[in-house]
């Protein structure tokens, strides 16, 4: 039995009864939902990622190249979760998640300042 014997098809519902009719399915919803996306969001990849390999994620790579909201940051190494840095090993996705939810809200806050004020509908004449 493989990976998807084992966990990924036992997950969906109801259960996928091929490898591809898993990832297919995977495929589909990733992507409708990426077409949703309206505020920033950061998705961290890496090369040698055993359980979500960059080659499964094409449709959602391309639906993000058409978002102005969803960055992809690919990396060589990183596996599923690591992005590891240094002799003690700490990761470093938490500070570059961080990075970007202030480069985000800076983006939100100076869009908000530089828009003209929309008259409010609670005013009265």
């Amino acid at each position: 039995m493989d990976f998807h014997e084992h966990v990924a098809g036992k997950y969906q519902d109801p259960p996928a009864r091929t490898a591809r009719e898993s990832l297919d399915r995977i495929t589909r919803c990733t992507t409708e939902a990426a077409r949703h996306v309206t505020r920033p969001l950061l998705c961290l990849m890496a090369d040698d990622d055993d359980v979500c390999p960059p080659f499964t994620c094409k449709a959602v790579n391309a639906t993000a190249a058409t978002s102005s909201g969803i960055v992809v940051a690919r990396t060589e190494k990183g596996g599923h979760c690591g992005w590891f840095e240094g002799a003690r090993g700490k990761s470093w996705c938490g500070r570059v998640a961080v990075e970007f939810l202030v480069a985000a809200l800076a983006d939100a806050h100076t869009q908000q300042t530089t828009q003209p004020a929309q008259p409010s509908l609670t005013q009265t004449q």
